[in-house]
């Protein structure tokens, strides 16, 4: 005989991922509800497209970046090399912020500190 998992019972009252509105309480086993409508969960996949684009463009340039920065054939000065390494630090934390919010959207059940 099986036994109905416990597992919800701990969790805290689920609100959509997108607008924060509380969700309908979910009877059985079915999948939980993530988005409050079907113009939330559009907004969350928009907005995933985005952000994945985003990641894309970021990661393209900090490959150039990276190649400048120490590729053999840097004729630039060491002033417009400090430049570039800050450029590519300042695309490093864009794309951790990038990846901070795309988690909330891939993962809704983790805890994202905003």
């Amino acid at each position: 005989m099986r036994t109905r998992s416990t597992k919800m019972v701990d969790m805290p009252a689920k609100t959509c991922v997108v607008c924060g509105i509380g969700l309908a309480e979910q009877h059985g086993r079915a999948r939980p509800y993530v988005y409050c409508s079907i113009s939330c969960r559009r907004l969350a996949e928009n907005r995933v497209r985005r952000l994945s684009r985003t990641l894309e463009r970021i990661d393209d340039e900090l490959l150039v970046l990276d190649r400048q920065i120490n590729g053999h054939d840097f004729r630039g000065s060491e002033v417009g090399r400090q430049q570039l390494i800050k450029k590519a630090e300042y695309l490093r934390t864009q794309r951790d912020d990038a990846e901070r919010e795309l988690v909330r959207y891939d993962s809704p059940d983790a805890e994202v500190s905003a």
